[in-house]
């Protein structure tokens, strides 16, 4: 399976530098997620997907985020 997901992400930034305080922020940002999953048979898929997010609301924190992960996924 190939997938490209636009979505909406809420991510707790640990620590982020507000003001020199340390303090935690919580973001709403903009996500879009593109990866790939290959079954083994019908239950067990191991995949790839990269998940990039912007961030629109607030200036104490990055810009833009970028991760990469493996996933391992079970339908039942």
């Amino acid at each position: 399976d190939l997938y490209i997901a636009p979505g909406v992400a809420a991510i707790m930034y640990e620590d982020a530098p507000t003001g020199g305080t340390g303090e935690d922020e919580t973001t709403v940002n903009a996500s879009l997620r593109i990866g790939s999953a290959w079954y083994f048979n019908n239950t067990w898929a191991l995949g790839l997907d990269w998940l990039h997010t912007t961030n629109w609301f607030s200036k104490d924190v990055a810009a833009h985020e970028e991760m990469t992960n493996i996933t391992v996924s079970y339908t039942y």
